[in-house]
Protein backbone atom coordinates (compact mmCIF):
# COMPACT_ATOMS: atom_id res chain seq x y z
CA UNK A 1 0.00 0.00 0.00
CA UNK A 2 1.43 3.23 -0.65
CA UNK A 3 0.67 5.77 1.73
CA UNK A 4 1.96 8.83 -0.02
CA UNK A 5 -0.38 11.48 -1.42
CA UNK A 6 0.32 11.45 -4.79
CA UNK A 7 -1.95 8.42 -5.82
CA UNK A 8 -2.79 9.32 -9.42
CA UNK A 9 -0.05 9.20 -12.09
CA UNK A 10 -2.30 10.19 -15.06
CA UNK A 11 -6.00 10.78 -16.32
CA UNK A 12 -6.72 10.65 -20.00
CA UNK A 13 -9.86 10.17 -22.32
CA UNK A 14 -9.57 8.53 -25.69
CA UNK A 15 -12.32 8.63 -28.08
CA UNK A 16 -13.49 5.52 -30.05
CA UNK A 17 -10.28 5.14 -32.27
CA UNK A 18 -7.85 5.40 -29.48
CA UNK A 19 -6.95 9.10 -29.83
CA UNK A 20 -6.08 11.13 -27.09
CA UNK A 21 -8.84 13.64 -26.44
CA UNK A 22 -7.41 14.58 -22.64
CA UNK A 23 -4.09 13.79 -21.34
CA UNK A 24 -2.10 14.57 -17.93
CA UNK A 25 0.55 13.08 -16.83
CA UNK A 26 2.01 13.33 -13.35
CA UNK A 27 4.84 11.70 -14.37
CA UNK A 28 8.08 12.03 -16.07
CA UNK A 29 7.05 9.72 -19.28
CA UNK A 30 8.08 11.88 -22.10
CA UNK A 31 5.48 12.19 -24.98
CA UNK A 32 6.42 8.38 -27.20
CA UNK A 33 6.20 6.69 -23.98
CA UNK A 34 2.76 8.50 -23.16
CA UNK A 35 1.64 7.54 -27.04
CA UNK A 36 2.55 4.09 -26.50
CA UNK A 37 1.11 3.71 -23.25
CA UNK A 38 -1.99 4.92 -24.66
CA UNK A 39 -2.10 2.42 -27.37
CA UNK A 40 -1.71 -0.44 -25.39
CA UNK A 41 -4.74 0.95 -23.00
CA UNK A 42 -6.99 1.24 -26.04
CA UNK A 43 -5.95 -2.38 -27.39
CA UNK A 44 -6.79 -3.84 -24.29
CA UNK A 45 -10.02 -1.90 -23.92
CA UNK A 46 -10.50 -2.52 -20.29
CA UNK A 47 -13.64 -2.08 -18.46
CA UNK A 48 -12.76 -1.63 -15.17
CA UNK A 49 -9.72 -2.60 -13.13
CA UNK A 50 -6.41 -4.02 -15.47
CA UNK A 51 -2.57 -4.03 -14.25
CA UNK A 52 -0.99 -2.83 -17.59
CA UNK A 53 3.15 -2.26 -17.63
CA UNK A 54 3.26 -2.46 -13.70
CA UNK A 55 0.66 0.09 -13.48
CA UNK A 56 -2.83 0.02 -12.24
CA UNK A 57 -5.05 0.91 -14.98
CA UNK A 58 -9.18 2.10 -14.34
CA UNK A 59 -10.97 2.69 -17.37
CA UNK A 60 -14.65 3.30 -18.33
CA UNK A 61 -16.30 3.53 -21.64
CA UNK A 62 -19.35 6.13 -21.65
CA UNK A 63 -20.77 6.69 -24.91
CA UNK A 64 -17.81 6.86 -27.35
CA UNK A 65 -15.24 7.82 -25.32
CA UNK A 66 -13.51 6.10 -22.68
CA UNK A 67 -11.90 7.53 -19.39
CA UNK A 68 -9.07 6.22 -18.04
CA UNK A 69 -6.95 6.75 -15.13
CA UNK A 70 -3.69 5.24 -14.05
CA UNK A 71 -2.03 4.80 -10.66
CA UNK A 72 1.05 2.70 -9.07
CA UNK A 73 0.35 -1.27 -9.06
CA UNK A 74 0.44 -0.50 -5.38
CA UNK A 75 -2.29 2.28 -5.13
CA UNK A 76 -5.89 1.31 -3.15
CA UNK A 77 -7.72 0.39 -6.53
CA UNK A 78 -10.89 0.97 -4.38
CA UNK A 79 -9.78 4.37 -4.00
CA UNK A 80 -9.28 4.77 -8.05
CA UNK A 81 -12.27 3.46 -8.94
CA UNK A 82 -14.13 5.84 -6.61
CA UNK A 83 -12.37 8.86 -8.06
CA UNK A 84 -13.14 7.80 -11.71
CA UNK A 85 -16.53 7.24 -10.93
CA UNK A 86 -16.96 10.67 -9.49
CA UNK A 87 -15.09 12.88 -12.39
CA UNK A 88 -17.55 10.56 -14.69
CA UNK A 89 -20.22 11.33 -12.41
CA UNK A 90 -19.42 15.52 -12.20
CA UNK A 91 -18.95 15.54 -16.12
CA UNK A 92 -22.48 14.81 -16.78
CA UNK A 93 -23.75 17.24 -14.09
CA UNK A 94 -21.90 19.69 -15.58
CA UNK A 95 -22.28 18.48 -19.25
CA UNK A 96 -26.42 18.08 -18.81
CA UNK A 97 -26.02 13.69 -19.27
CA UNK A 98 -24.39 14.44 -22.78
CA UNK A 99 -20.86 12.99 -22.07
CA UNK A 100 -19.79 12.24 -25.82
CA UNK A 101 -17.03 12.67 -27.63
CA UNK A 102 -18.24 16.33 -29.29
CA UNK A 103 -20.04 17.77 -25.85
CA UNK A 104 -16.55 16.89 -24.42
CA UNK A 105 -15.05 18.89 -27.30
CA UNK A 106 -17.09 21.79 -27.25
CA UNK A 107 -16.31 22.05 -23.56
CA UNK A 108 -12.78 21.66 -23.02
CA UNK A 109 -12.68 24.06 -20.56
CA UNK A 110 -14.80 22.71 -18.47
CA UNK A 111 -13.90 19.18 -18.46
CA UNK A 112 -10.75 20.47 -17.85
CA UNK A 113 -11.57 22.60 -15.05
CA UNK A 114 -13.63 19.67 -13.49
CA UNK A 115 -10.36 17.49 -13.86
CA UNK A 116 -7.90 19.91 -12.54
CA UNK A 117 -10.76 20.58 -8.96
CA UNK A 118 -10.24 16.19 -8.73
CA UNK A 119 -6.25 15.78 -9.48
CA UNK A 120 -3.96 18.38 -8.40
CA UNK A 121 -0.43 17.07 -9.57
CA UNK A 122 -1.39 13.68 -9.05
CA UNK A 123 -3.13 13.86 -5.46
CA UNK A 124 -6.54 13.38 -5.47
CA UNK A 125 -9.17 16.01 -4.00
CA UNK A 126 -12.61 15.57 -4.18
CA UNK A 127 -14.81 12.42 -3.82
CA UNK A 128 -18.13 14.37 -4.13
CA UNK A 129 -19.63 14.83 -7.76
CA UNK A 130 -21.81 17.19 -6.74
CA UNK A 131 -18.86 19.18 -4.67
CA UNK A 132 -17.13 18.81 -7.77
CA UNK A 133 -19.58 20.00 -10.15
CA UNK A 134 -20.50 23.08 -7.67
CA UNK A 135 -16.82 24.06 -7.42
CA UNK A 136 -16.62 23.79 -11.14
CA UNK A 137 -19.24 26.37 -11.48
CA UNK A 138 -18.42 28.31 -8.75
CA UNK A 139 -16.15 30.20 -11.31
CA UNK A 140 -18.69 30.34 -14.33
CA UNK A 141 -21.28 31.49 -11.76
CA UNK A 142 -20.56 35.15 -12.19
CA UNK A 143 -21.62 35.27 -15.71
CA UNK A 144 -24.45 33.79 -15.23
CA UNK A 145 -25.52 36.50 -13.08
CA UNK A 146 -24.87 39.32 -15.31
CA UNK A 147 -26.46 37.50 -17.98
CA UNK A 148 -29.43 37.25 -15.52
CA UNK A 149 -29.13 40.67 -14.66
CA UNK A 150 -28.87 41.92 -18.38
CA UNK A 151 -32.18 40.05 -18.95
CA UNK A 152 -33.76 41.75 -16.29
CA UNK A 153 -32.74 44.92 -17.74
CA UNK A 154 -33.74 43.77 -20.97
CA UNK A 155 -37.20 43.27 -20.01
CA UNK A 156 -37.54 46.17 -17.54
CA UNK A 157 -36.56 48.33 -20.79
CA UNK A 158 -39.07 46.71 -23.01
CA UNK A 159 -41.49 47.30 -20.42
CA UNK A 160 -40.91 50.52 -20.10
CA UNK A 161 -41.35 51.39 -23.78
CA UNK A 162 -44.36 49.90 -23.71
CA UNK A 163 -46.26 51.60 -21.06
CA UNK A 164 -44.56 54.91 -22.98
CA UNK A 165 -46.30 54.10 -26.19
CA UNK A 166 -49.43 53.24 -24.46
CA UNK A 167 -49.83 56.66 -22.43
Amino acid sequence: MNFGLKSVESVCVLDAQGTRLIGKYYNDWDQLKQTEFEKKIFQKKPQDVVLLDGKLVLAKTVVDVLFVLVGNANENEILLHNALGVWIEALQILLKNQVEKRVIMDSLDVVLLSLDELVDDGVLLEFDPQHLASRVTKRGAEVEIQDQSLSQVWRQAQEQLTRSFLK
